[in-house]
């Protein structure tokens, strides 16, 4: 298009130079140009401009054809450079999309083989928590039995001391009974010896009042022993109380301890996990796959 403009000025100002020419050449000689009257110069001014106007126009449709033909040359010259360029772009682009392509596909397969031995890693650590879990529950199964066991064993044996004390209680008692029935029996002999030698009235009131001797005395021997077998019964349960709750305090504690150690033991265990591998990068594009944590969980299924 430069060089098409270029041409085109040039030759508009060959064609002024050459018009004038002869106009210029005649003053500088101080000459008419045409010696004929005015009509006729006006007449050939007249000429000159029409001849001026027709090779105007036969300059500007040969410029114009000349630039058509310079812009359609360069219209296919930018078309095939475009093309070209296009082309080029479009296979960098192809290869950038299938280099992108396989390092999505390596990274892909590198995360999945990632997430594999993290859920082996995961699966390992929860069975060996649940074996743990296990043999903890079983051994505290048979502590407690054996608890259990020494326990009824204590109570066996207080029970059995509580027996022996009322049986030699009652033992006592019956001895002091049974001699204190012999005093009784030898008054009353004592006293029958002397009924014989006294009167119908005396003898009566004696009665009466042996009676209620007698009475008084059961009363009293009444009261006095359920007064002894309830505080001896105080005492025993007061005593079988004391070794229960002894017992059972000195289990709870074994069991508390002993439970507090299972938990330690598991806490220690859960706090020291076994070191993740580091996260691959993800390429551009890439959404970030997320990872699932595994929660241990123990015998009944609920998460610790």
């Amino acid at each position: 298009m430069f060089n098409s403009r270029f041409v085109l000025a040039l030759v508009c100002a060959m064609s002024v130079l050459l018009v004038d020419f002869a106009e210029v050449q005649a003053e500088s000689k101080k000459e008419p140009i045409f010696k004929k009257p005015l009509l006729f110069r006006r007449a050939k001014e007249y000429q000159r401009e029409q001849l001026k106007q027709e090779l105007k126009g036969e300059l500007y449709a040969e410029l114009s054809d000349k630039l058509d033909e310079d812009v359609a040359v360069a219209t296919e010259t930018l078309k095939k450079a475009t093309e070209a360029k296009v082309a080029a772009e479009s296979k960098k682009l192809q290869q950038q999309s299938q280099a992108h392509s396989d390092k999505l596909t390596a990274a892909s397969k590198t995360h999945a083989e990632n997430l594999a031995k993290q859920y082996a890693a995961a699966a390992k650590t929860l069975d060996a928590q649940g074996k743990a879990i296990a043999e903890a529950n079983a051994k505290f199964r048979s502590e407690l039995q054996q608890a259990h066991e020494e326990a009824l064993k204590k109570n066996a044996q207080a029970t059995k001391r509580s027996r022996n004390r009322l049986a030699t209680m009652f033992k006592t008692l019956t001895e002091e009974f049974q001699t204190a029935s012999q005093e009784q029996a030898k008054a009353n002999e004592k006293m029958i010896s002397e009924l014989a030698t006294t009167s119908e009235a005396e003898l009566a009131a004696k009665v009466e009042q042996l009676a209620k001797t007698l009475a008084k005395q059961n009363d009293e021997f009444a009261v006095e022993l359920a007064k002894k077998l309830a505080a001896e019964n105080q005492n025993s349960l007061k005593s079988v109380k004391a070794s229960l709750e002894e017992a059972l305090a000195d289990l709870t504690t074994e069991m508390n301890s002993r439970v507090d150690e299972a938990v330690a033991q598991l806490t220690a265990q859960q706090a020291e996990p076994e070191p993740a591998p580091e996260p691959q990068p993800v390429p551009e594009g890439q959404e970030a796959v997320p990872t699932t944590t595994v929660t241990p969980q123990n015998e009944n299924g609920e998460e610790e």
